[in-house]
């Protein structure tokens, strides 16, 4: 299938979670959470060889949930950001996207480089919202037990039926361990069971496949950010590398 067919049957999936979970919250908490981020894939991802579905903590500063950004927007907006930061190809007719040389983007153009094309999904696709100061936090426990359940006749998460459709080479978890129990609810899992597989300093990826029982590689590291500050980001980019291999 082309990017764009790829995408509608991504946003059929996410609408789908918009009315059974996130439209059914919205109604009773309006102002104390984010837009939600909508998962979506380049053609540059689509046409590669090797794919990597890069899954991180949440969703960044979104603006409120009432704000006047229009869902249908959110999951095109998200891949020109994904295509300027990787190939600084710019969208006609949309606001200009900066250059964003954080850890966390040079993490997914270590991959790049090396012929593995990524894409960019979040394991918490909203986070909470502060109207009085106008800032973003994570999602509480409870909250990360709602928002990243299973639901349906299949009993899938939202995760869970993107990796289906997806069907990256490899799936990697840049969200390090405190992210453990949204992890574990949105891939079926218990956390005490994920939790015993979780990233250490000694090792900082760790692999996962065998726990999911599904077709991708699975990795599980600490965000980019802490990678980079112990000058281990390469080292890790090259350990997945292998694996695949």
């Amino acid at each position: 299938m082309n990017s764009s067919e790829v995408n509608q049957l991504l946003r059929n999936l996410q609408n789908e979670w918009n009315e059974k979970i996130l439209i059914p919250y919205a109604k009773d908490h309006p102002e104390t959470i984010s837009k939600p981020f909508y998962y979506g894939v380049s053609k540059e991802y689509c046409r590669a060889n090797k794919r990597i579905m890069i899954v991180g903590q949440e969703t960044n500063k979104f603006e409120v949930y009432t704000d006047n950004w229009p869902l249908d927007d959110i999951q095109p907006w998200c891949i020109d950001y994904l295509q300027f930061q990787l190939w600084k190809i710019e969208a006609i007719g949309r606001d200009k996207v900066d250059y964003n040389s954080s850890p966390f983007w040079r993490m997914f153009r270590e991959f790049d480089s090396r012929g593995i094309t990524p894409s960019w999904n979040n394991v918490d696709k909203i986070q909470q919202y502060n109207a009085k100061d106008e800032k973003n936090f994570p999602l509480s426990i409870e909250q990360e037990k709602y928002f990243s359940c299973r639901y349906g006749n299949d009993n899938k998460s939202l995760l869970q039926r993107e990796i289906e459709l997806d069907e990256p080479d490899i799936l990697l978890f840049i969200t390090g361990p405190n992210y453990s129990f949204t992890m574990a609810t949105a891939l079926g899992l218990e956390e005490k069971v994920l939790k015993s597989y979780r990233p250490t300093k000694q090792n900082f990826c760790v692999e996962i496949t065998d726990l999911l029982n599904i077709k991708p590689k699975v990795f599980w590291t600490y965000h980019p950010a802490y990678l980079n500050r112990n000058h281990i980001i390469v080292t890790c980019v090259n350990y997945i590398c292998e694996k695949l291999l």
